[in-house]
Order: structure tokens, then C-alpha cells, then sequence
């Protein structure tokens, strides 16, 4: 039963009966009956009543940020909120739709609306947008924007690489570790956030210094090789020599600038007057002069 009230109101002139129910809600759409009593007879009438809903009116109650920097492969997130959900919208970058791939989430909470783009890569870079297709409120905007910058991630180290010395032949390892395991430009053995620099087989022309480099940092250290030092000629098993004549023996070795020491019968010889060293090259001579016949040992 309906009762007179702001938002019921009928009228009786006469015979006729009129029903106004003012700003009516869906919740008011139904079966309206009119009942009329005698002291013997009741008699009914009535008609449906459809109320359509009024067409949304969307807007932004808050929009993107106008501006965010994005690092290579890390995320950025975006959010915006609607005055409510239920609306038909898209992203956008650049002022086209935004594409599918696998590296971008989109997130709908409600009026809440989210994107995560994962791992940038420069192209990312640009105008990411949300627009509202339909039903945007009177005075309102239909999209709102985010200019996203994409910068390389500015890899840093976090220890030094440290000299190394190694004799010819050998390898050179060359350790030094970064902030972050996926640091790229090593052409190096990779472990987690650890970089090694193997240098097989070394050489005398590898001698120098060694860098490491990321897009933002550098380290750098001394690799010194050494000869790898042996006898090229050996002396001569035998010997023979004439009494106070001069006798050169002769010994080739493989570093020129290795000391290298005579010995008589497990006694050092210390050049003098009667023993001379002659360094040549890689080569060196030890003069006997005057040799007498208990030093042909």
C-alpha cells in the first residue's frame, strides 16, 4: 500500500484518479494496482511500470602520474581510480591502444585501475595512457596520461678488481661482483651477481691493464705475466779445455732478464779477474780465463 508522501502524490477530480510518483528509481519498476471499494464489490485496475536507469556519467577521481622513470628490466607500475566501475575503457600508449604482451599485467579492483610492465627495454618508452569510451560525465577529460621515461639500470660494483700475476702459459682469473645479477657487457663466466674474466693460456703481449665495464661504472687492475722461465741450451755435458787458456760455456735461457748463477763443484763463482759473465740476449756466456786442471769439473 502507497501512501501520500514527497515522492507519491495522487489526485481525485470527480471520477478519475491520477497517480504521480516523482524521480522514480528502478526500485520503484513493477505492477501498480488501484483498488475501489462499494459496501458489496471491489474492483481492481493497474498497469507495469519499467523505470530504465539513467546512462552512467564516468570520470577520473584520480588520475595517472604526468610523469614516472622506468629503469631496464624492472617494472613500473601505473594506477588511476574512477568515480565508479563498470566503464569501458582501454589503455593506451602513445594515443594507441596498448598491445598485448606478455611482459605488461593489467589489473581492474573495482573503480581501481592498475598496469605493470615488466622487465623495460628502451622501447617502452612514451605516452601510457587510460582512456573512458563512453559516458564520460559533462566537463570531465576521457583520458589521462603518464610520459614514461626509460633509462638504462646504472649497474655499479660493489667490489674491485684486484692485479694479478701470472707466470706465461697459465690462466688469469679476474673476479669482481656488481650490485645485480643480471649485469649485461661481461664476455665473462656469470654467477649470480659474481663476474669472472678467464684468460687462458697467457702471453707476454696480455700483460696490461684489464677493465671491467658496466654502462655506469669501471674497474680496472694490472695483469703482469711473467716469462716462463727454463732453460732454452743447456750447458754441454763435456767440456774440454786447455790448461791457462780462456773456456766459454755457454747457457741459453728463455726470460733475458732471469739471474742466473755458475757453480764449481757446488761452490758458488763470483765473477773476478778470472771469471767474467757475459749476458747476450737470452743468452749468457761465463768466461773462464786461465783455467787450471782441477776446475774442469
Amino acid at each position: 500500500e502507497i501512501h501520500k508522501s514527497e515522492r507519491f502524490e495522487w489526485i481525485h477530480r470527480e471520477d478519475s484518479y491520477t497517480l504521480i510518483i516523482h524521480n522514480p528509481t528502478t526500485e520503484e519498476s513493477g505492477k501498480f494496482t488501484l483498488v475501489a471499494k462499494n459496501e458489496s464489490q471491489t474492483f481492481t485496475t493497474g498497469g507495469q511500470l519499467e523505470v530504465i536507469p539513467p546512462d552512467p556519467e564516468y570520470y577520473f577521481e584520480k588520475k595517472l602520474m604526468n610523469k614516472k622513470t622506468g629503469m631496464t628490466n624492472r617494472s613500473v607500475k601505473f594506477s588511476c581510480t574512477l568515480n565508479e566501475p563498470g566503464a569501458n575503457y582501454r589503455w593506451t600508449r602513445n594515443g594507441a591502444p596498448l598491445p598485448k604482451n606478455s611482459r605488461y599485467e593489467r589489473s581492474e579492483k573495482g573503480e581501481k585501475l592498475g598496469l605493470v610492465m615488466n622487465k623495460l627495454v628502451l622501447e617502452d618508452a612514451g605516452v601510457i595512457g587510460v582512456e573512458i569510451m563512453e559516458y564520460v560525465k559533462d566537463g570531465e577529460d576521457d583520458i589521462c596520461t603518464c610520459k614514461l621515461i626509460v633509462e638504462e639500470y646504472p649497474h655499479k660494483f660493489t667490489s674491485k678488481l684486484e692485479a694479478s700475476n701470472v707466470v706465461e702459459g697459465e690462466d688469469a682469473n679476474f673476479n669482481i661482483n656488481v650490485e645485480a645479477d643480471d649485469a649485461e657487457r661481461f664476455s665473462v663466466v656469470v654467477d649470480g651477481k659474481k663476474r669472472k674474466l678467464v684468460l687462458r693460456n697467457a702471453a707476454l703481449g696480455d700483460a696490461g691493464e684489464i677493465t671491467c665495464a658496466t654502462n655506469k661504472d669501471s674497474s680496472s687492475s694490472t695483469l703482469r705475466v711473467a716469462h716462463d722461465n727454463k732453460f732454452i741450451a743447456e750447458l754441454s755435458s763435456q767440456n774440454e779445455g786447455i790448461e791457462r787458456e780462456s773456456h766459454v760455456f755457454n747457457l741459453q735461457v728463455k726470460d733475458p732478464s732471469s739471474p742466473v748463477d755458475f757453480y764449481l763443484n757446488g761452490k758458488l763463482i763470483v765473477p773476478g779477474a778470472d771469471t767474467r759473465l757475459i749476458p747476450k740476449e737470452h743468452r749468457l756466456d761465463c768466461l773462464e780465463r786461465k783455467a787450471i786442471i782441477d776446475q774442469h769439473h
